[in-house]
């Protein structure tokens, strides 16, 4: 323990008054409602990190017209799921993803 060197400690000569702060905006404020989609980037983000996906997966994707595609999943991007066919389908379009 004796080759530890010594911690210096900075010096504060001000008040701190992290979170102290509040704002509040006007009572006129519109908020937008953002359309959720049924399946949440986090469930397609599952999909892509599992061990088992090296370069593709197979999923079944059932849209919100309720047609299935049965595509190679290799990657996605902010809004699209690309396939290894270069088949872009929108993220907001999907329902259901699962795997086969």
């Amino acid at each position: 323990m004796k080759d530890l060197p010594r911690v210096f400690p900075s010096l504060i000569d001000h008040e701190i008054d992290n979170l102290q702060r509040t704002y509040i905006s006007s009572k006129n404020e519109v908020f937008v409602k953002r359309n959720i989609p049924n399946v949440t980037l986090n469930d397609i983000d599952k999909i892509l990190n599992n061990r088992n996906h090296i370069y593709k997966t197979k999923v079944k994707i059932t849209l919100k017209n309720n047609s299935v595609k049965v595509i190679d999943l290799i990657s996605r991007s902010d809004k699209y799921l690309i396939s290894i066919n270069n088949e872009k389908i929108l993220i907001d379009d999907i329902s259901k993803i699962e795997t086969i």
